[in-house]
């Protein structure tokens, strides 16, 4: 079986890998080619000029991308993944997108008499070096015994039909992202009052019930030199991914379109690349500007 793969990012390029070291025959794509040239360094891979290339040479495509509009792209332009489609090819999507362009691409694909599969992940680059990410599943769930999607999974978790998994991952997004702004704004709080950070999540970890949480985060998001699990910026993409998602059904989104709206704030300061967590550094700091 000859596998495709399109985006090498931090994630996509971890997943790759973890897919070529068990022995996978690679075709890769990426929009800058030197990372796809990178990982046939390390690995016996091809490197594909195009999304249809990589179609027209493989059984089977996996695709992480960063946004709806890199998915777009890949797939839909002159020379993109549906041109090198045919019957019985099946591809793979793991990128955290909106339900509304899943179902599109979904149609795009079942045109081209291929099959679509989504398949986000929860989980960062050593989860997907080490095979050990959640993969949630929408489509046929015999596919969710498809050995690639194995190779790469701990556990994988068949949601129902396309675009449940899609949804399903905003929303677990969603929580951990809102969850770690809300400490970063009363981290803001404390600080502008003159309240030393670490000491207000000590307090906060021995005196509620909240001591897992801020053992989780406490270090991390204090340390702007903490290496990046999830990048700073796509949690400002994610949450505007959500909010318009829910929004889309006429429901309203106000919580995770304030969050997103901090995050943006840091982003705009240079932290786009930092770990998400960083929001607690950043709005610590901020709030050190406003001290009487």
């Amino acid at each position: 079986m000859k596998v495709g793969f399109i985006g090498l990012g931090l994630m996509g390029y971890a997943m790759a890998s973890r897919l070529a070291s068990k022995g996978y025959k690679l075709i890769v794509y990426n929009r800058t080619r030197a990372k796809a040239e990178s990982l046939a360094k390390e690995f016996d891979v091809e490197v594909a000029s195009s999304p249809k290339e990589v179609g027209l040479h493989s059984d089977v495509v996996h695709i992480m991308v960063s946004d709806d509009y890199a998915l777009m792209d890949v797939v839909l332009s002159n020379d993109g993944l549906v041109n090198g489609l045919n019957e019985g090819k099946i591809v793979i999507q793991h990128s955290t997108i909106t339900p509304m362009t899943s179902l599109r691409i979904m149609n795009v694909i079942k045109a081209a008499r291929s099959t679509y599969v989504e398949a986000p992940v929860l989980g960062s680059v050593s989860e997907a070096r080490e095979g050990r990410l959640i993969t949630y599943v929408s489509g046929d769930k015999d596919y969710t015994k498809l050995p690639t999607i194995s190779e790469l999974s701990r556990s994988v978790i068949y949601v129902g039909p396309v675009p449940k998994a899609s949804a399903l991952k905003l929303a677990i997004n969603n929580i951990f992202l809102v969850l770690v702004t809300s400490i970063a704004e009363s981290l803001a709080l404390v600080s502008a009052y003159g309240i030393d950070c670490k000491e207000f999540l000590k307090i906060v970890r021995e005196t509620t019930w909240m001591k897992s949480i801020i053992e989780r985060y406490e270090d991390r998001g204090l340390n702007p030199k903490f290496p990046t699990r999830f990048k700073l910026g796509l949690a400002v993409k994610d949450l505007r991914y959500f909010a318009n998602a829910l929004q889309y059904l006429g429901i309203p989104a106000n919580t995770s379109m304030g969050a997103s709206n901090v995050y943006a704030l840091a982003v705009k300061d240079g932290l786009s690349l930092n770990d998400y967590s960083n929001i607690m550094y950043y709005m610590c700091k901020l709030g050190k500007k406003f001290r009487g």
